[in-house]
């Protein structure tokens, strides 16, 4: 028994353990598929490379009655599989017909046809490429060239009959439509239609990791051949079930997301996107990108694949597809929506005076907090990293500089620091913000999350348009307080 215990270690704690202590095989198998990467997700051989080779997701077959404690263990983990479920004849929990893993047989297109009428709001496009603007995001108000990053796709309404007929013909010479020769529909399941949402027990694709009692969200997607989704990132689990065609994703780890990737400012209404094109890299505008590793996977009709949350994903159909992702909620996202919905003290309300230093003191505290061990000439610091990757590959970020912004002085930002009204700042960094950012986990996730938060706070005090002069006044004045984690 200790040899299998010692593999359980590996896989998650020994206590998570106990429902496969029973199945060693499976252990094994479950330990070489995802425990050759080190500790950041990425093969021990891949780390350093700086123009490296895609890594195949690996594959595993699961037995039904294995599946719920596999997800939980890979939700630990935070590592990619594709997973194949074995069925056993006779065995009635897995044939229920309201089971997820079936869906390949039962959601046929002539079954949707009979549960479809209409697909409201289906993307057409004469491009393959796939985004959508997050209109209330903070920056969306801005100039029309700062906010566009691509054209948007038209909203049409196609019966599902239509739909599959398009899909079918869309690229066939002679047969395209001018208009809409590309097509991509995503939608909850509860809302495109109650009944299939109520006749799927979803919750068997359900990660345990942020509630007791499972809470999933099941979305449909639907496209025709190489349409394909912009580079993003999922706050939540999602277990990716292909029911009809084929899909290629390419992942990047959350290391790679946070250093590598280039993520849209928070405040941009492409948040959570990637600046940078995986198809047509411009390594001048994206240098870094060069270090990060693709993950690759195909998935055909049955196939599983996990992606756990902060993994970036690009995402095309190799031929018309339908597929649902399970999304669970993480533990981390929510203390992230904990520390969002704190609101503020009044000390950093913009109609207060002296507010911004408190704001920009308070920012500095909280990063000195998380990096207490970062220098003041480091160029990889937090604040320079964040405008670095955020804000300087942006098209026109100098139009981002506000003249209205002014800077204070270093004198007057350090003599703000033991003023009366820093105190309830100080409280508030420390004995709340801190603690929430201490539980997030690796450190990759706090600097996601800490850059997240700061352009609230920067928004919050000086508003979008000043955002970047107000991240640069910071990065200039980090180090000018050296009693501010005092």
């Amino acid at each position: 028994m200790a040899p299998l215990l010692v593999k359980c270690v590996l896989v998650a704690a020994v206590a998570a353990c106990a429902m496969l202590v029973a199945q060693p095989e499976l252990v094994g198998q479950l330990v070489h598929a995802v425990m050759g990467r080190n500790s950041n997700g990425l093969p021990a051989a891949h780390t350093s490379d700086r123009n490296v080779t895609p890594v195949e997701v690996s594959r595993l077959s699961v037995p039904c009655e294995s599946l719920r404690d596999v997800l939980n263990k890979l939700g630990s983990l935070r590592t990619p599989l594709i997973l194949r479920v074995e069925f056993e004849e006779g065995d009635e929990s897995c044939a229920s017909v309201r089971s997820p893993l079936r869906l390949h047989e039962k959601w046929t297109p002539s079954f949707l046809h009979s549960q479809l009428k209409e697909l409201v709001g289906v993307g057409c496009h004469h491009e393959n490429y796939f985004t959508y603007d997050q209109l209330h995001r903070p920056m969306s108000a801005l100039p029309e060239m700062l906010r566009k990053v691509s054209q948007q796709p038209t909203k049409v309404n196609k019966t599902f009959e239509d739909f599959l007929t398009d899909a079918a013909t869309s690229h066939s010479e002679g047969t395209a439509s001018e208009q809409c020769p590309y097509m991509y529909f995503a939608e909850r399941v509860d809302k495109l239609s109650q009944n299939l949402f109520e006749s799927v027990d979803w919750n068997e694709l359900y990660v345990h990791d942020a509630y007791e009692v499972p809470r999933v969200k099941p979305l449909v997607w639907m496209g025709t051949q190489d349409v394909t989704t912009r580079l993003h990132f999922d706050w939540s689990h999602n277990v990716h079930v292909m029911v009809q065609g084929s899909k290629r994703f390419v992942l990047y780890n959350e290391r790679d997301l946070v250093h590598q990737l280039y993520l849209h400012p928070y405040l941009h209404p492409l948040a959570t996107k990637a600046q940078v094109d995986p198809q047509n890299v411009d390594s001048g505008r994206f240098p870094r990108f060069l270090r990060a590793t693709p993950f690759t996977a195909t998935l055909s009709p049955g196939d599983l694949l996990f992606i756990p949350p902060l993994w970036a994903h690009h995402v095309t159909s190799l031929v018309p597809s339908v597929s649902v992702a399970v999304w669970s909620d993480a533990t981390e996202t929510l203390r992230m929506n904990d520390a969002l919905g704190l609101g503020v003290p009044q000390e950093l309300a913009p109609s207060t005076r002296h507010s911004l230093r408190s704001t920009m003191l308070a920012v500095l505290r909280l990063g000195a907090r998380l990096s207490p061990d970062a220098q003041c000439d480091d160029a990889t610091a937090f604040l320079p990293r964040l405008i670095r990757q955020r804000y300087d590959p942006l098209p026109h970020s100098t139009a981002l500089l506000s003249r209205e912004f002014v800077c204070p002085s270093p004198h007057d930002l350090c003599a703000h620091a033991s003023s009366p009204e820093m105190h309830a700042v100080a409280s508030f960094v420390d004995d709340q913000l801190v603690p929430l950012f201490a539980v997030i986990g690796s450190t990759q996730r706090q600097e996601l999350w800490l850059g997240d938060y700061v352009e609230v706070l920067v928004s919050h005090q000086a508003g979008a348009s000043a955002a970047l002069s107000m991240l640069m006044c910071l990065e200039e004045l980090r180090c000018a307080c050296p009693d501010i984690t005092s």
